[in-house]
């Protein structure tokens, strides 16, 4: 993946349509592809649908995303870090 799609994933999250459409696009056909290229149909794409209740789903979204941020900051800080030192070694640029 490279710093483009990386924005692209990245602006998806924030409400753009345009972006969420290009993600449902792309994972699908990876899902496809993984299936082809693995002889296997062990992955399905299922389309999002509706919660019954707007409400509760959405605060079982803020408690799922409250639950997990230490892991993810963590794992955001590791991936950053990581991607800062590839960087260096390749470019030899300096750390500022």
């Amino acid at each position: 993946m490279n710093h483009n799609d990386k924005l692209l994933y990245l602006k998806a999250l924030t409400g753009d349509t345009k972006g969420k459409k290009k993600v449902i696009k792309d994972i699908g056909e990876s899902i496809r592809w993984i299936n082809k290229a693995s002889g296997f149909n062990d992955l399905e794409f299922v389309k999002d649908n509706k919660p019954k209740d707007p409400l509760i789903d959405t605060l079982e979204g803020k408690k799922f995303i409250i639950g997990h941020s230490e892991e993810f900051l963590e794992f955001a800080i590791d991936y950053s870090m990581a991607d800062r030192v590839n960087d260096v070694l390749e470019g030899g640029n300096n750390l500022a």
